[in-house]
């Protein structure tokens, strides 16, 4: 498992074992050899079109629709980074840290080298209050960026607010956010 979240996050979500549970219940969905999409015959362009629709709704801030409709995916393809990732942003959308750090771990875990899963989970960690672990995950973003060009303005963000949460610390200041989560998994 590549997962990166820092001890410290792991250990404030109100379920510790929410992400376990999340992999564990993806990989029972695929111990067949065949994820739920190709055992119902779902093609790869339906999959896309309904991952559009989902998009779609998102884009249109409805995200109880679209989180029904990421879940639904999420079943069909536990595989898939990008529905991993939309189940991800969906839930943050929606105030659902834990849970928006529970599936960007998953998008990580099936895309390792992606820097945006890790930054996301280090911005839901300012927001339940996490800043050292969130400036842990902001060098872990920097460290993955380090020399693709394509990343330089999310490497040189996540370098800032690494910085800025490691001086607020040092300083000893309270937290950004504290923020009790209303809905969790």
């Amino acid at each position: 498992m590549t997962l990166s979240l820092t001890a410290e996050i792991i250990t404030a979500m109100p379920d510790p074992e929410l992400i376990i549970r999340l992999m564990k219940k993806a990989r029972q969905l695929t111990t067949s050899g065949k994820l739920l999409k190709d055992q119902l015959g779902y093609t790869e362009t339906l999959i896309e079109e309904l991952y559009t629709v989902a998009m779609g709704l998102y884009n249109k801030s409805q995200f109880n629709e679209a989180i029904e409709m990421f879940e639904e995916l999420f079943y069909l393809d536990p595989l898939s980074y990008k529905i991993c990732y939309g189940l991800g942003a969906t839930a943050q959308q929606m105030g659902e840290w834990y849970k928006a750090i529970g599936f960007y771990a998953y998008a990580e875990e099936n895309k390792p080298q992606a820097p945006e899963p890790i930054y996301f989970s280090a911005e839901c960690a300012v927001q339940i209050g996490k800043e050292k672990g969130a400036a842990d995950l902001y060098k872990k973003v920097v460290a993955l960026c380090d020399k693709n060009p394509d990343y330089k303005d999310l490497k040189d963000r996540s370098q800032a607010l690494a910085d800025a949460l490691e001086k607020r610390i040092k300083e000893g200041k309270t937290p950004l956010c504290l923020r009790s989560e209303a809905k969790n998994l």
